[in-house]
């Protein structure tokens, strides 16, 4: 099965940071803990700068084990639904 790039880089940190993932159903707003961070966020300038620390963050073997899965993760979607995805 294959998995969205930016889910791949947030599982990776998170197990190398040693925290435990938790699952929740999609599309749940009021149980995403991002909607309530961005409520606190008060202007575009820290916005931005916590976004760019975060993305240095993130370790480069992260990054790098996720570009070079790409070809075999498209490869597993093409097989799963016979073509690309609906979306």
């Amino acid at each position: 099965v294959s998995m969205d790039p930016a889910a791949a880089v947030s599982r990776c940190l998170l197990q190398n940071l040693g925290l435990e993932r938790i699952e929740w159903p999609t599309c749940s707003p009021e149980l995403n803990p991002t909607e309530h961070l961005v409520t606190n966020i008060t202007t575009l300038a820290v916005l931005r700068q916590t976004l760019v620390q975060e993305w240095d963050a993130i370790a480069r073997q992260c990054v790098t084990k996720v570009v070079t899965s790409m070809r075999r993760r498209c490869l597993a979607v093409v097989n799963v639904y016979d073509s690309s995805t609906c979306y």
